[in-house]
């Protein structure tokens, strides 16, 4: 009986599962697992390949000192990529109805605020300039239908919609005087109707767009630029 409990305890000491760090995040990973949970850093080998890092007698010991590699990625990871660019966007939508909007500088924030949150989502990808840009056109145009909803809602809400074609109709009234030319006075006339206004509405709605992506897109590729001066690369 003594001998099957030696035998019992061998085999359960040899089926103690082994755990050893990630070579980028240094999270204790089951001896195995292809893929490190915290950070997606592959563990095993592949075509006779080794892709672990190990320490080596010169590199730094702790965790603190060792410096994570940064990997390039080929594009965007548009399935983590999806949420920071909405709610860059949402951020840059609201400012719009403050003074930042006046001049499109809640976009270019709108831009710069969706790289930090996708690299703040995936730390260990790197954001080009390119990409960063892209990122920054995504977040602007989902600022701009956002913005265009809240802006309907509040039309909607406040029952303001006759006063905004009273001061459309204003202006277009103002832009006929200082224009003489007989056919730009029809055009104003032209736009001063149901259908003419809603020309302009959708006029207007694109170039909203054409605008915010711009903006944003800038400010994505100075947010990309920003985040790699910040860590020296």
């Amino acid at each position: 009986m003594q001998t099957v409990s030696c035998l019992l305890s061998v085999a359960c000491g040899n089926l103690k599962v082994v755990e050893r760090p990630c070579y980028r995040c240094g999270a204790l990973i089951e001896e195995g697992v292809p893929f490190c949970a915290g950070c997606g850093a592959p563990q095993i080998r592949v075509a006779g390949q080794n892709l672990e890092i190990e320490q080596t007698a010169d590199e730094p010991s702790s965790r603190e000192s060792a410096v994570a590699p940064v990997h390039y990625h080929p594009g965007i990871q548009w399935s983590l990529a999806l949420r920071p660019t909405v709610i860059a966007g949402l951020i840059g939508a609201l400012l719009m109805f403050t003074p930042l909007g006046v001049f499109g500088l809640s976009m270019l924030l709108a831009g710069a605020v969706s790289v930090f949150l996708y690299r703040r989502r995936s730390p260990w990808v790197n954001v080009t300039t390119g990409a960063g840009a892209k990122l920054g056109v995504a977040s602007g145009f989902f600022g701009s239908i956002i913005f265009g909803w809240f802006a309907a809602m509040l039309v909607l809400i406040f029952h303001a919609g006759a006063q905004v074609r009273s001061v459309v109709i204003q202006a277009l009234d103002q832009s006929a005087a200082r224009n003489p030319d007989p056919e730009a006075q029809q055009v104003f006339q032209y736009l001063k109707t149901p259908q003419g206004l809603a020309a302009a509405g959708i006029f207007l709605a694109v170039f909203l767009l054409i605008f915010f992506v711009i903006l944003a897109g800038a400010g994505g590729a100075i947010g990309a630029v920003m985040a790699r001066r910040r860590e020296g690369r």
